[in-house]
């Protein structure tokens, strides 16, 4: 660990790296290095040259032939029937030791970022070859470390064996990339038939076509339990920050009146959002939390639950408050009418209806209230 207090020369060098790479390590972790920024960087792009960009930093063997195509027959608009095809030529052969009437899959659409914009892309699959695959992560060998038992398979007999490129993966077998205008059927087999024309061999195969179809453009409404609760569950203004310590504190009896109300500071022991705002009444207190009955409307019935929940989230109901205030100030007048000798009324009475009165019409000339169409109120 270097020390901030150092003032040695090799003390402050060390810091001076450790602070250029703490400037640079964070915006170096989502960097591209397939990526040249320069072509789409302060540029304006169009969705043709993006696509390009797209595959390019994608596709990356030698060789990869990029093709642009227009979609032909087609009912879509002028500006949708265009797409841009990559295959190398390890894809080629791929492909041509493909046996008779197996099947291929165009799979997607699937989105990479170029940058700060999205492109929607398709891939040719086909089915893997479990003894063959492609590994990268092959255990080193014991002489590995030795330089001087290195040998070339020249020098083992002069034996040439096939080896596996990247496009062999363990779950599928990649012959082919695209970006489509629009994403169907229709331009899926646009696709397939440019591919043939470079690869004869495609004719004696099946293709399956597994495209994603948007359910709706619209965002779909969720159906998880903490639905629609950022404000229910949200913190007060200005009462953010660390929880008070009254809150762990605070003593709670069985038969205590509680509100329950969900803090989302704490996810510990947080109660459904049908009981936040609910009053119950403690039955149990354990350690952490309280269990408290609270009544839950099911249909025509009112059921009492138990739930359980943690200190955090409750705190001592206010609702007997204004009882307990008229309970006081009506002692209050019971003893005050004990040492006078008066008599006074404790029992609330409902609000008693208007007295029978006179209204002059000299100084108060009648109104008519109607509503008043188109007026604007600034």
């Amino acid at each position: 660990m270097i020390s901030w207090r150092t003032h040695s020369e090799s003390g402050i060098l060390r810091l001076k790296r450790l602070n250029v790479c703490c400037y640079w390590m964070p915006k170096l972790k989502h960097s591209n290095k397939y990526l040249d920024r320069r072509s789409i960087e302060g540029r304006e792009v169009g969705a043709v040259e993006l696509a390009f960009i797209a595959l390019k930093m994608m596709a990356r063997d030698p060789g990869t032939a990029f093709s642009y195509v227009t979609v032909k027959d087609c009912e879509l608009p002028e500006s949708e029937r265009w797409m841009v095809s990559a295959q190398s030529v390890l894809q080629q052969r791929l492909l041509d030791e493909r046996k008779a009437k197996s099947t291929l899959y165009v799979n997607g659409p699937s989105k990479v970022h170029v940058m700060d914009r999205i492109v929607e892309y398709v891939w040719l699959t086909a089915d893997p070859d479990p003894e063959n695959y492609f590994d990268n992560f092959r255990p080193d060998s014991e002489d590995d470390d030795n330089f001087e038992e290195w040998h070339s398979n020249w020098e083992h007999g002069g034996t040439r064996t096939k080896q596996q490129n990247i496009h062999q993966q363990r779950d599928e077998t990649i012959l082919g990339l695209a970006v489509l205008a629009k994403t169907s059927d229709q331009t899926a087999a646009a696709w397939i038939n440019h591919l043939t024309e470079t690869n004869p061999n495609m004719k004696q195969l099946r293709v399956l076509f597994r495209l994603k179809r948007p359910i709706s453009d619209r965002m779909v409404n969720p159906k998880g339990i903490r639905r629609g609760t950022r404000y229910m569950f949200g913190r007060a203004f200005r009462k953010h920050g660390i929880e008070p310590l009254s809150t762990f504190y605070r003593i709670y009896k069985r038969g205590d009146i509680v509100d329950i109300k969900g803090n989302g500071a704490f996810q510990k022991g947080m109660p459904f959002k049908a009981y936040h705002g609910r009053t119950g009444r403690v039955f149990n207190v354990t350690k952490h939390a309280v269990g408290v009955v609270v009544n839950k409307r099911v249909r025509n019935r009112i059921i009492p639950k138990h739930i359980n929940v943690r200190v955090e989230h409750v705190k001592p109901s206010k609702c007997r408050q204004d009882f307990l205030n008229r309970v006081k100030e009506n002692e209050a007048k019971k003893k005050h009418a004990k040492e006078t000798g008066e008599r006074v009324q404790i029992a609330r009475k409902p609000a008693e209806p208007r007295k029978a009165h006179l209204v002059k019409t000299k100084t108060n000339p009648p109104q008519l209230l109607c509503p008043v169409r188109f007026e604007i109120v600034a």
